[in-house]
């Protein structure tokens, strides 16, 4: 039994000293223009499911190198390598979907692998994130969280983000600007050695804000139709503590919309600690057994939010 087992280690390691090699062999290829060759030794190494293999292959067939240009096999080959988080493909396969190169434009895909390689520290694929947010492709124009990725980009040494940032902070207001500080501090929390979290786990996106600096924002991913009316989670973060007794900074409602009659209701909401919902929740989730409907006034943060909500689906 020992023997068999040795044999099989033995025989686990020559292989991944041959893939290894294979490898090393295909680099030298490409390096010397020998496109050909390289493409030969990374298709094994591909379909085996190696995914540096997978992404050079991917590239080869993006830029006609060693093979006829083909960007429906370099689509499938960056898939399968972005699927086993390969940053540099989940990038180049953004890039894929926000051109229409040999696919369907679609901002919507393009919007989701730029985060996947955002959320991985790739620079590129930040500033990509941030300028998607900035433009409102995508997702709904969200500058401040446009500013906050083109911001990490720049820390990350992307010089791209740091023009970016210097146009957009001459647009924001101190009020903005500190918002946009916040947003960035606590992404580095997210992504601290304990938490290892991402900045968007889900994804929320501004919509409106009133006077008193109070900012709305709703979870557009998650925004769902049934029997006439919207259903989507919407988060408001405070500029001050609440005026209730916990004094919260933050709330999160799931809340209907019939765009019909453009009115509202808040189904269930909690109070948070901390922005973001953070901090965990003030008191009891609070659940109305009846909840009234709420029409908005004229040219209210509510009315701003509920024409971007329908606007969203197409209602």
């Amino acid at each position: 039994m020992k023997k068999l087992l040795l044999i099989l280690v033995l025989a686990v390691m020559c292989s991944s000293v041959a893939r290894a090699g294979d490898s090393e062999d295909a680099e030298k290829a490409y390096q010397k223009g020998d496109y050909a060759t390289a493409l030969k030794l990374w298709r094994p190494l591909a379909e085996k499911g190696g995914s540096s293999a997978q992404y050079n292959l991917a590239l080869m067939y993006h830029f006609g190198k060693g093979a006829t240009q083909n960007y429906q096999e370099a689509e499938k080959w960056y898939r399968k390598a972005a699927e086993q988080e390969n940053e540099d493909a989940q990038y180049n396969l953004g890039v894929m979907y926000e051109k229409g190169d040999g696919v369907i434009q679609n901002y919507k895909e393009s919007i989701k692998w730029y985060r996947k390689a955002a959320e991985i520290g790739l620079p590129q694929a930040q500033v990509s994130l941030g300028l998607m947010y900035i433009k409102g492709n995508g997702a709904p124009h969200d500058i401040l969280r446009g500013y906050m990725w083109l911001s990490l980009a720049t820390i990350g040494g992307d010089r791209n983000g740091q023009k970016g940032i210097q146009a957009i902070s001459e647009l924001l207001t101190p009020a903005q600007l500190t918002e946009a500080e916040e947003m960035i501090l606590d992404c580095f929390k997210k992504k601290s050695k304990d938490k290892k979290e991402n900045c968007e786990e889900i994804e929320w996106t501004k919509v409106s804000e009133n006077e008193e600096g109070m900012i709305s924002y709703v979870n557009f991913e998650e925004i769902k139709k049934h029997d006439g009316y919207i259903y989507f989670w919407e988060m408001r973060n405070f500029l001050e503590p609440g005026e209730i007794r916990t004094r919260p900074l933050s709330a999160k409602a799931y809340t209907q919309c019939d765009c019909k009659l453009f009115r509202i209701k808040n189904l269930s909401y909690s109070f948070y600690k901390e922005r973001w919902a953070g901090g965990g929740e003030v008191g009891d989730r609070i659940s109305p057994e009846k909840p009234e409907w709420i029409y908005p006034d004229p040219n209210t943060f509510l009315e701003a939010m509920i024409r971007k909500v329908c606007a969203a689906v197409g209602s």
